[in-house]
């Protein structure tokens, strides 16, 4: 029987189990091995009801999600999966404000114009939210913190010793880059010469070429199913 191609998955434990769910029933097997993890550090105090949010990360909205009176507050949410969490989260008001940040911008200037609103996001984040930006008051507020794994697992370096992985998926600069530096560290750089990256934007995959990787691709737009439709149509 042929044997499956094996994926690398490095997400925060939450998103790997849904990105391996969604490999499996494509027909891959993957191995779930995350670089970061997230704590919420949301504070309360800062929020009012009547607060406008703008959220631009699945770890964000879960964050706000740990407040009691979450569902009332007004969304304005970056990405189509993100938005789709929230409504299964249950806010009642979730407005999608495009796939990027220009086009987020852009949502912001047309219907908050001078506006006030609060940006939950991580400690770094790709660009600050500002009036020049958006034509809007922002307020950023700090919710969610990552810290970053200081070794790989027994499991992983048994398994990468053995060929027993084709490929890797990344979705973020930071996840990759942590990636490939703990390889780096374990003397296992040589090992990512066998293995594809799969990335979910160009900035990814032009981040990573260094590291000398058999192959690094990104996706045609950056969702979920399109990281998806490249890797199943991917030879190996």
């Amino acid at each position: 029987m042929h044997k499956k191609p094996c994926i690398i998955i490095t997400r925060p434990l939450e998103d790997a189990i849904n990105t391996a769910n969604i490999l499996n029933q494509n027909g891959f097997d993957s191995f779930i091995e995350p670089v970061m993890s997230i704590e919420n550090i949301l504070p309360a105090a800062e929020l009012s009801n009547d607060d406008i949010i703008i959220i631009t990360s699945r770890n964000a909205l879960r964050a706000l999600s740990q407040l009691d009176n979450y569902k009332n507050y007004e969304l304005i949410v970056l990405g189509k999966s993100t938005c789709l969490l929230a409504q299964q989260e249950g806010f009642n008001s979730c407005k999608y404000a495009g796939k990027n940040l220009k086009e987020l911008c852009a949502y912001i200037k047309s219907h908050y114009k001078d506006r006030n609103l609060v940006y939950l996001s991580g400690e770094i984040v790709t660009e600050e939210l500002n009036y020049k930006n958006c034509n809007a008051y922002i307020n950023r507020i700090i919710v969610y913190k990552t810290t970053r794994v200081d070794s790989l697992s027994i499991n992983f370096k048994e398994n990468i010793l053995k060929n027993n992985f084709n490929g890797v998926i990344f979705f973020s600069k930071e996840s990759a880059r942590i990636f490939c530096e703990l390889l780096e560290k374990e003397g296992l750089q040589p090992y990512l010469g066998n293995l594809y990256a799969f990335c979910l934007s160009p900035e990814i995959s032009k981040s990573i070429s260094s590291y000398g990787f058999k192959a690094t691709m990104y996706a045609k737009n950056p969702y979920m199913n399109a990281i998806i439709k490249m890797i199943v149509n991917f030879r190996f």
